[in-house]
């Protein structure tokens, strides 16, 4: 499997921690060669790789973009260890978590969007960074905090979509100094994620990267 991401995108390492998690091969390329590493490449790829969408990842064959349509066609392509689970009622709690950080935060934050606010508006983008990184924190806390569904991670005791997102987000609060502490609930999660292989040897590759 290859994976196509740009440096520093929180949803491409959002993908690379489902990888290790379920002990997939792959390698990671710059999104630049997605053209020209695929034998019949379509226009789409053009543009894709033009535009800079990541993650994108290449598997038996065929192109899959979108962290959140990758993440389930993983779940349902390699399905051991499951990032959904439960009932209908507990889906939608790692959803909606998920979603804040996908629909809330990170197409205000992304690369794309604040480069494009700096050189079309001169808007100061780290303050506007940390402005939408600490509301999507405040109210990841505030639906975290003292919920009967939260337990060492952001749904019960199993690490799921929700949490594999989350890291990635403070990874990138953290390289921009925001302050966490106000956030007890969410930084509590994060730590028994970084406890896992499978997160720490992601951010260790993030942190050598950023260097």
């Amino acid at each position: 499997m290859q994976l196509f991401a740009q440096k520093n995108c929180a949803l491409s390492d959002t993908v690379r921690i489902a990888l290790h998690l379920k002990e997939i091969n792959y390698d990671v390329l710059p999104i630049e060669k997605l053209y020209d590493e695929l034998s019949h490449p379509l226009p789409a790829h053009q543009v894709i790789a033009k535009q800079h969408i990541t993650p994108v990842i290449h598997d038996n064959n065929r192109i899959y973009i979108q962290s959140h349509a990758i993440l389930e066609y993983l779940d349902e392509a390699y399905p051991e260890p499951p990032l959904l689970i439960g009932m209908a009622r507990d889906r939608i709690q790692t959803r909606a978590l998920m979603e804040i950080i996908t629909t809330d935060m990170q197409p205000l934050v992304g690369m794309r969007a604040t480069q494009y606010l700096f050189e079309h508006d001169g808007i100061d983008t780290v303050a506007w960074r940390a402005y939408w990184l600490k509301q999507g924190f405040e109210l990841l806390e505030a639906l975290l905090f003292n919920n009967p569904a939260t337990g060492k991670y952001c749904h019960g005791d199993t690490v799921t979509l929700a949490d594999l997102y989350l890291a990635p987000q403070i990874w990138s609060a953290q390289s921009e100094d925001i302050d966490l502490d106000e956030y007890p609930t969410v930084m509590d999660i994060y730590e028994h994620c970084m406890k896992l292989t499978a997160f720490a040897d992601v951010a260790l590759d993030v942190d050598q990267a950023s260097d």
